[in-house]
């Protein structure tokens, strides 16, 4: 798949010259052991293949109680503009 980002062209605007965008959004529930691994190689990824979309991580926690939501909150201080994530009591993945 690397190779198929690398070797095609991707148009990034639109008709009118506005970047296009792209969200990935990552539920997650009590996988605060793996979670900043994650983050990071999913930002990796996208600052590589993606440099020329406005894009942004959007992680939803889904009523963690393994200190997810402390950990969201540091992840966020480190990537700033390009991560985000949402708070959700109703516990369940996805």
């Amino acid at each position: 798949m690397d190779a198929q980002i690398r070797n095609q062209e991707v148009q990034t605007t639109t008709e009118s010259g506005i970047r296009k965008s792209l969200d990935v959004v990552m539920p997650v529930l009590t996988e605060a052991k793996i979670l900043a691994a994650s983050v990071s190689t999913v930002h990796r990824f996208l600052n590589t293949h993606f440099d020329n979309y406005n894009w942004r991580i959007i992680v939803a926690d889904n009523g963690s109680t393994d200190g997810t939501l402390d950990l969201l909150k540091t992840i966020k201080d480190v990537y700033k503009r390009q991560f985000h994530y949402i708070r959700l009591e109703q516990r369940g993945r996805g």
